[in-house]
């Protein structure tokens, strides 16, 4: 109990330069640290209902899914190809310093992913059963639609896609940043059984079956070096 509570304090100490100190800052800025604040918040959330990692149940599922990995794909999923590789990610960074999360919450895709995270029902339906206490509710669209419960659906997400993993597999992922990020990115936007094929048949993730994904993995690759968290 002990451990919670100071896991939680340092969680919420980290939050505080974030709500208080954002204010008046250029909105860029101000965009960049509504992100952090977004995923710390479920950080904390996740934390506090003492949600573990299927990867390593003897840890909190925050230990193990590093929040720099939630900050990019809501950077992935907010922006073009052509947007990453024309300098426009300060762009998104300002809309949302502007208007918050208030019109990114609202997109619906033609699969019908919704929200600032693009979650989709079959993802939700993947992990509500898998964590039961997380407090993600019952209901897809209100999760999807409100930032901090989609980052935790997306934290949760990633953690169930890690926790698939072979024993072996999971300390090439764990110890490879770009095949860690290469994973999630195709596992996020094509499904787990998807990336977890890829990863077997050797073909890497920049050529694997599904165009979307390889696009979304190209992505990916660029925030990885674009997106400083």
């Amino acid at each position: 109990m002990k451990f919670l509570i100071l896991r939680i304090s340092l969680l919420l100490v980290l939050c505080f330069p974030v709500t208080v100190f954002a204010e008046g800052l250029p909105q860029e800025m101000m965009g960049k640290f509504s992100i952090k604040e977004v995923v710390l918040r479920a950080q904390v959330d996740l934390v506090k209902n003492g949600i573990s990692s299927r990867v390593n149940p003897l840890k909190f599922v925050v230990d193990v899914i590093p929040s720099s990995i939630i900050h990019r794909l809501i950077v992935v999923e907010n922006l073009s190809k052509y947007d990453m590789t024309s300098g426009r990610i300060s762009w998104l960074y300002e809309h949302i310093g502007k208007h918050g999360f208030r019109i990114l919450s609202t997109k619906i895709s033609n699969a019908n992913a919704k929200g600032v995270l693009q979650i989709t029902e079959g993802g939700f339906d993947y992990v509500s059963p898998l964590y039961k206490k997380a407090g993600i509710g019952n209901s897809f669209t209100s999760a999807a639609i409100d930032p901090v419960t989609a980052a935790k659906v997306a934290i949760l997400f990633v953690d169930s896609a890690l926790a698939v993993l072979r024993p072996d597999e999971l300390s090439r992922v764990m110890n490879d940043d770009v095949l860690f990020h290469d994973y999630v990115a195709s596992a996020y936007n094509g499904g787990i059984t998807y990336a977890l094929r890829t990863l077997r048949n050797g073909k890497g993730f920049i050529n694997g079956d599904k165009q979307e994904t390889r696009n979304y993995v190209a992505k990916m690759r660029i925030a990885r070096y674009s997106v400083d968290v």
